[in-house]
């Protein structure tokens, strides 16, 4: 049996998380990248001071050792203006919803019998709230997917209003339900 993929999001909005994950992607490469020159600075500056403790260096005029006390200043100075900016690329991915996640997550926890027409996000009172619409074959199959959502762990509140229970079949219903922020995991 051939499997289909259902994508119930406008092409608009599957490009724009499609972008969002790029987003995230090069941040990683980057953040890597600069984690690594770094940690290379750090021992090449390391190694530079056991070979001058040492004496390994022909430094031993004053004015050598003042300009690379400057050049040290300065490289120290890049690399916590390049921290700073590690830092504000690292915020940018943190308390963030990964719609594409919350849902597959939704797709996967549908039960049979439960058929979605709408899925909106919105934003209320700054919280975000993905709200759908759909209709049950039963009431219990709803009562079913009503608890199911419940115990998503994405999701913070889930508005159910009672008009969903009006009809024994083919009932209609909606929910609204508040999404939780997802930090991403950098490691």
């Amino acid at each position: 049996m051939a499997r289909r993929r259902i994508n119930l999001l406008p092409a608009g909005r599957s490009q724009a998380l499609q972008r969002n994950l790029l987003m995230v992607a090069v941040t990683r490469i980057v953040s890597t990248v600069m984690y690594g020159l770094v940690m290379m600075t750090v021992i090449g500056l390391g190694l530079m001071s056991l070979m001058w403790w040492m004496g390994w260096s022909d430094a031993t005029d004053s004015d050598k050792l003042i300009g690379e006390i400057r050049e040290y200043r300065e490289a120290r100075g890049k690399i916590e203006d390049e921290n700073k900016l590690l830092a504000a690329i690292n915020t940018l991915g943190e308390e963030r919803i990964l719609w594409s996640e919350v849902l597959m997550n939704l797709m996967n926890n549908l039960p049979v019998g439960i058929t979605l027409y709408d899925v909106q996000s919105i934003t209320d009172g700054g919280r975000q709230i993905l709200e759908i619409r759909g209709t049950a074959v039963t009431r219990t199959m709803l009562v079913v997917f009503e608890e199911r959502l419940r115990q998503l762990e994405w999701a913070e509140d889930v508005e159910a209003p009672r008009s969903n229970l009006l009809e024994r079949n083919n009932a209609k219903f909606r929910f609204r339900i508040a999404v939780k922020k997802v930090i991403i995991n950098n490691n």
